[in-house]
């Protein structure tokens, strides 16, 4: 059995995607054929904000996770980004905070300043002059304001604080290290897993029994849904025998597609959302029985109409956890995390596409406008054959907010 999954999810990751997928709204489709990933779409509602208070349309960007010492960071809000020099933008204080310093932010002089073992980093804002310990350097990108939260450039920000800064561009994250943390990976006293964040030390027995279990990640992520039954492989099981030394590489095909839905499916404007580029988007990413889209294709469009109607304004996010993979009734799970904020629509209970139109096994979701919402479900990937070929791709539109397997909470 191992080695067969092992030689089946390899074909699946590595082959192009050009299946697509099936909904399961209980009013648009009858039947569903393939397994359950959601992803959510989202607009902004003219009823509940004057016009003026509307954002810059939303076109919406894959999260950029950031791990400092072993810990992904988790962002209230404003989440890092490139800016127009491909440079990365971060939150000053919640980076720095993590390596240890101290950050000060002077509103006269627009100024933010980190205080770092006796070193001092000041960086005005919307300068590209910046000085370490009184001498002058000049970069290529300046710290800006963002939604609130002074962004600096998070490579000079952590190398002025002695920290090894790496980009790992497939999977979409920036690892951040000081020396004192990697002499403790070096010498085995710090586990980490592929993507260098730190394995909890002590975990609890009934978590760690099918569970690979990560320092920074809440033990109600690990318990929020109960496998169905039928086949599975649990997702410690996998990591520890079938999938055992396969480089992280190999996921980073499902992982982009997870992310690529998710970038159409969670972000979503009333004002420019154009009918067929979002069908495409979300269908390129899924698989279907017969190689049939049309159902799909006819709820998304649905959906589409529904946006426009309800003037929804939608910003979102979702960050795959592979290394929390199980494979489960002959799909492949993968635990997701999800960031995501109603700007506007007069529906609060709809307004996202894994909570439109739900079928009897998903469910409506109630938001605060203006709220972020972070949370937990898993996305599932369903393979199929046709013509001979083998293809993956995401089984279900309905992955969010499917009964008894989420948790949100605002932030």
């Amino acid at each position: 059995m191992g080695s067969i999954l092992r030689l089946h999810f390899i074909n699946n990751l590595n082959k192009t995607n050009l299946g697509e997928m099936r909904i399961m709204f209980k009013r648009t489709i009858a039947t569903v054929i393939t397994s359950a990933l959601i992803l959510i779409s989202g607009v902004v509602s003219p009823s509940v904000f004057a016009a003026k208070e509307l954002p810059a349309s939303v076109k919406g960007q894959i999260m950029i996770a950031v791990i400092v010492n072993g810990q992904k960071v988790l962002f209230p809000d404003t989440e890092p980004y490139l800016d127009a020099n491909s440079r990365t933008l971060v939150p000053v204080r919640f980076v720095s905070e993590s390596l240890g310093a101290e950050v000060k932010w002077d509103d006269k002089t627009r100024t933010v300043t980190l205080n770092y073992k006796g070193k001092k980093i000041v960086m005005p804002l919307n300068s590209k002059d910046v000085s370490i310990d009184g001498t002058n350097i000049t970069l290529d990108t300046a710290a800006v304001m963002t939604d609130g939260r002074t962004m600096v450039p998070l490579r000079f920000a952590s190398e002025a604080m002695d920290a090894d800064v790496k980009w790992d561009g497939d999977s979409h994250y920036v690892k951040v290290s000081d020396k004192a943390f990697q002499a403790k990976v070096d010498s085995g006293e710090i586990k980490l897993d592929p993507w260098g964040r730190m394995l909890a030390p002590t975990p609890p027995a009934v978590i760690s029994k099918n569970w690979n279990v990560l320092s920074d990640i809440p033990s109600y992520v690990y318990t929020i849904s109960t496998p169905k039954g039928g086949s599975g492989i649990s997702n410690k099981k996998l990591f520890e025998e079938d999938w055992k030394g396969l480089d992280k590489s190999i996921f980073s095909v499902t992982e982009n597609q997870i992310r690529d839905y998710y970038l159409a499916a969670l972000n979503v404007d009333y004002r420019t959302i154009d009918e067929n580029t979002f069908v495409k988007a979300i269908v390129k990413e899924m698989t279907f029985q017969n190689d049939d889209s049309s159902i799909t294709e006819a709820a998304m469009r649905s959906y589409v109409k529904f946006v426009k109607k309800n003037h929804i304004v939608i910003i979102g996010y979702a960050d795959p956890e592979m290394y929390l993979t199980r494979y489960e009734s002959a799909k492949v799970v993968v635990r997701t995390h999800f960031k995501f904020k109603v700007v506007s629509s007069d529906n609060v209970t709809e307004a996202l596409l894994d909570s439109y139109d739900p079928s009897i096994t998903s469910e409506t979701f109630k938001v605060d406008l203006g709220k972020w919402y972070d949370g937990y479900a898993d996305v599932l990937f369903h393979r199929t054959v046709t013509d001979g070929h083998d293809y993956s791709g995401i089984a279900y539109n309905e992955n969010m907010f499917v009964t008894g397997a989420y948790k949100y909470s605002e932030l």
